[in-house]
């Protein structure tokens, strides 16, 4: 079944991605990764290899995490926010604007 995937998305080949996913225009999602079902990734975000976004959860415009990133489930990383070099399993969590 075909989820909303914008076109000017880059997706590696072997990301495995939930019903009802939204990726948006100029994401990227790099190898290994896993998008859990009802997950936004907004424009111009970035999801480092080997990551995972578990369910209801989204990454704000322009946002950006490394490899091996993990968010938990209900979760957001926000506007223009660099999670870098950090392994994160949190639920409900919130990581607030230019952090």
């Amino acid at each position: 079944m075909y989820w909303p995937l914008h076109p000017n998305a880059i997706v590696s080949k072997d990301v495995e991605i939930g019903k009802v996913t939204v990726i948006m225009p100029g994401s990227i999602i790099n190898a290994n990764s896993r998008m859990a079902a009802y997950v936004l990734v907004n424009t111009n975000s970035s999801v480092g290899h080997d990551s995972i976004v578990e369910i209801y959860s989204s990454l704000a415009f322009q946002a950006s995490t490394a490899e091996n990133f993990i968010l938990g489930n209900f979760s957001v990383v926000s506007l223009g926010v660099n999670v870098i070099e950090i392994l994160l399993y949190w639920n409900i969590l919130v990581i607030g604007a230019g952090s």
